[in-house]
C-alpha cells in the first residue's frame, strides 16, 4: 500500500472515529435532576448554570427531598416524567435496582474511571452485585466530636476515655463527660465491628451472604458486653436520647459525643469550641469501625437520555465541582484530589471523620438491612440495662433477623 493510499485511510478511519463519537447519543435540549432543598438545591443552580454555559444543555432542578426520590421516581418514571439524574444514600441502592429504578453506570464512563478518581470506600458502597450504579458525591461516617473547654486531649484508649469522661460526670447536675444515642446499632456498631461481628457475611465479588449473620457471634457478644460499661460506668443514663445528647452538648454540659458531620453547623453556632477525632482504641487493641454511608448520583432507568445524564454525573462529581461541593457545602466529597488535598487534610473538623470512615464498614445495602435495625436495637437496650445477658439476648438477636428476613421473602 503507497503512502498516499495510506494517507487516505488514516482521513477515512479519523473521520469516522469523530462521526461515531458524535453519534454515541444525540444531545438533548435539557436534563432534569432532582435535589433536597437547602444548600445542595443553592450549589446544583450554580453547577447548572455552568454546565449549560459549557455545553448548551438546560439543567432543569426538580425539589425532591432526598428519601422521597425513589418512592416520587417509581411513580413519575415509567409516565415519563421522572427526572434523569437522582441523588440518594446507598443504603436505598438495593431496594432501588429490584424495583427497577436506576441504571448501572459503567458503560457510560471511561474505562477506570471511577476506580481512578475516587476513594475505594464510596465506590464499594455504589456497588451492586458487581455492577456500579452511580458516582459519589458525599461520603460520611461518626466520630467522636469534643469540646476542647473540656477535654484538653483525648486518650489513645476507648477505656481511658471512660475513665476520664467518668470524672466529669455528674448525673444530679445533669453534666457528662460522654453522652452519645448508645441504644441506636447505627452510632454503636463501630464498636460490634471492631470486636470482629459483622451483619452479613461480605463475599468476595462484593456483595453479601444474607444467611451468614454475625449479630449472634461470640464476638458480638463480647461488644455488647463492652456497651453494657457505659451503663456501668454511670456515663450514660437510661432513657437517653440523640435529642437529649445533641441538646446538652450544645449547652455545653455534655463534653463528648459520637456524631456525625450534619451536627458540626450546629453545634458551632451554639458557641462550641469543638474538636473531632476518631474513636480511640478498643481493650482488644482494635479501633471501633463506625457504619460509612455514601451519596451518590443515578442515572435514572427510565431516562432517554442516559449518557448524557452520565456525563452530567461526571461533571458534577469530577475534581474541580467535588473541591467547590466540599469547600461550600462541608461535605467529604471523596474525590482523590479532593481527600488528598492539603486543604482538606488540614480541615480539622472534617478530615478526622475521613480518617474515622476510612476505618469504617460500608453499611450493607441489601434489602435485607431493614430487619436488623430493631432487633439489635432492642438487644443492646436489653443488655445494657441488665434484662438479659449478652450470651443469651445476641445468638436470639440473630434469629429474629433470620426470621424478617423470610418473612419479607427475601
Amino acid at each position: 500500500m503507497n503512502k498516499r493510499l495510506i494517507g487516505i485511510v488514516v482521513a477515512m478511519v479519523m473521520v469516522l472515529g469523530v462521526l461515531v463519537t458524535s453519534a454515541v447519543y444525540a444531545q438533548p435540549d435539557s436534563l432534569e435532576i432532582w435535589v433536597p432543598s437547602g444548600p445542595e438545591h443553592d450549589w446544583m443552580q450554580d453547577m447548572a448554570d455552568k454546565y449549560q454555559n459549557q455545553t448548551g444543555i438546560k439543567i432543569e432542578i426538580g425539589v425532591v427531598e432526598e428519601l422521597d426520590q425513589a418512592q416520587r421516581l417509581s411513580l413519575d418514571g415509567p409516565s415519563g416524567k421522572g427526572a434523569d439524574v437522582v441523588a440518594w444514600p446507598h443504603d436505598k441502592l438495593g431496594k432501588s435496582i429490584k424495583q427497577g429504578l436506576i441504571a448501572p453506570i459503567k458503560s457510560y464512563l471511561p474505562s477506570g474511571y471511577a476506580e481512578e478518581n475516587f476513594a475505594d470506600n464510596p465506590i464499594k458502597s455504589l456497588t451492586y452485585n458487581g455492577k456500579l450504579y452511580g458516582l459519589p458525591y458525599a461520603f460520611q461516617t461518626t466520630a467522636l466530636v469534643y469540646n476542647k473547654d473540656k477535654y484538653n486531649s483525648i486518650p489513645d484508649t476507648m477505656m481511658g476515655l471512660m475513665k476520664k469522661a467518668q470524672k466529669m460526670t455528674n448525673e444530679s447536675k445533669n453534666e457528662y463527660g460522654l453522652l452519645y444515642k448508645i441504644g441506636d446499632f447505627y452510632f454503636s456498631g463501630g464498636f460490634f465491628f471492631g470486636y470482629g461481628a459483622y451483619v452479613f457475611k461480605e463475599e468476595a465479588g462484593g456483595g453479601y451472604d444474607i444467611d451468614n449473620i454475625g449479630i449472634g457471634s461470640q464476638e458480638a457478644v463480647e461488644a455488647a458486653n463492652f456497651l453494657k460499661k457505659f451503663r456501668n460506668m454511670g456515663l450514660i443514663p437510661k432513657g437517653t436520647t440523640g435529642q437529649t445528647a445533641n441538646g446538652l452538648f450544645m449547652e455545653g454540659k455534655n463534653a463528648a459525643i459520637i456524631m456525625g458531620p450534619w451536627m458540626l453547623k450546629d453545634f458551632k453556632e451554639a458557641g462550641i469550641n469543638m474538636g473531632v477525632k476518631p474513636l480511640p482504641k478498643l481493650p482488644n487493641g482494635k479501633y471501633p469501625k463506625q457504619f460509612t454511608g455514601t451519596k451518590g448520583y443515578y442515572v435514572s432507568k427510565f431516562s432517554d437520555n442516559k449518557q448524557a445524564a452520565a456525563d452530567f454525573i461526571k461533571f458534577l462529581t469530577n475534581a474541580e465541582n467535588s473541591m467547590n461541593h466540599y469547600q461550600e457545602n462541608n461535605i467529604i466529597a471523596p474525590h482523590v484530589k479532593v481527600v488528598n488535598s492539603s486543604e482538606f487534610k488540614n480541615d480539622e473538623l472534617l478530615y478526622p471523620f475521613y480518617k474515622q470512615a476510612q476505618r469504617g464498614k460500608v453499611m450493607p445495602s441489601v434489602p435485607a438491612m431493614s430487619t436488623v435495625w430493631n432487633p439489635v436495637n432492642n438487644a443492646i437496650d436489653f443488655v445494657i440495662n441488665g434484662k438479659a445477658p449478652a450470651k443469651q439476648i445476641m445468638p436470639m438477636t440473630e434469629q429474629q433477623i433470620k426470621q424478617g428476613i423470610q418473612l419479607m421473602g427475601r
